[in-house]
C-alpha cells in the first residue's frame, strides 16, 4: 500500500473537483463545503439532491473512482491477483470484496484531497505521508470492521457491489456526497441480503 499511497493521492485531488463540484465555487464556498463533507466523514456516501445515503458507506463515486483508475486500469490485474479478493460469505464463495486496506487507502486519499482546500478554499498541496494520514486511515479500518461486525451480510453485499463495480468497468458517475478519528457512526447497514 505505501507504493500506491502517492498515486491514490494524484488522482483523488484531480477528481474532486469535479465529483464534490467544487470548480464552480468561490473560495468561500468550497471551505464550507469541504467542511460539511469531512464532518463525520461524510465524503464516503453517495448523495441524491443532498441527502446521504447513510447505506451505502464507502460507495461514493470519488473513491470508487479512485479504486478503479489506480488499481483496475489494469485489465489482467484481477486475473493475476485474484487470491487477494476475498469470498468473505461462505454461502457466497463466488462473490468477492474489494479488501479493507484498499478501500480504507482510496477513502483516506479523497479525505486527503479535501483537506487541501479546508484552509483557504483554494487547494494547498499537504504531502500524503504516513504520519499525517495515519489515524484516518485506521479509523476507516476500524470502521470497515466495525461495520462488518454489525452487519456482515451488508458489508459483503457493499464490498461485493464495489469489486463489481471496479472490476467490470461500469460507469463511476460524478455525484456530490467528517474528520476527526472516531468510528463513524452515520452508517446504517441492514444486515440482509
Amino acid at each position: 500500500m505505501n507504493i500506491l499511497r502517492g498515486n491514490f493521492k494524484r488522482c483523488a485531488v484531480n477528481c474532486v473537483l469535479a465529483f464534490f463540484g467544487f470548480a464552480d465555487l468561490t473560495p468561500d464556498k468550497v471551505k464550507t463545503r469541504v467542511e460539511e463533507l469531512l464532518k463525520d466523514h461524510r465524503y464516503i456516501f453517495p448523495t441524491t439532491a443532498g441527502r446521504l445515503h447513510l447505506d451505502q458507506p464507502f460507495r461514493h463515486g470519488s473513491i470508487r473512482f479512485v479504486i478503479k483508475e489506480e488499481v483496475f486500469s489494469n485489465t489482467s490485474f484481477v486475473t493475476q491477483n485474484i487470491d487477494r479478493f476475498p469470498a468473505r460469505l461462505s454461502e457466497k464463495p463466488t462473490e468477492r470484496e474489494l479488501p479493507d486496506p484498499m478501500v480504507a487507502l482510496g477513502e483516506t486519499a479523497v479525505y486527503a484531497s479535501l483537506v487541501e482546500y479546508r484552509m483557504t478554499g483554494r487547494r494547498q498541496n499537504i504531502p500524503f505521508t504516513e504520519d499525517a494520514y495515519e489515524d484516518i486511515y485506521r479509523n476507516h479500518i476500524a470502521t470497515l470492521e466495525q461495520t462488518r461486525k454489525n452487519a456482515r451480510k451488508g458489508m459483503h453485499r457493499i464490498l461485493h457491489e464495489l469489486f463489481t463495480e471496479v472490476t467490470e468497468g461500469n460507469k463511476v458517475v460524478h455525484t456530490a456526497s467528517g474528520s476527526s478519528s472516531t468510528l463513524i457512526q452515520l452508517v446504517d447497514i441492514l444486515d440482509s441480503d
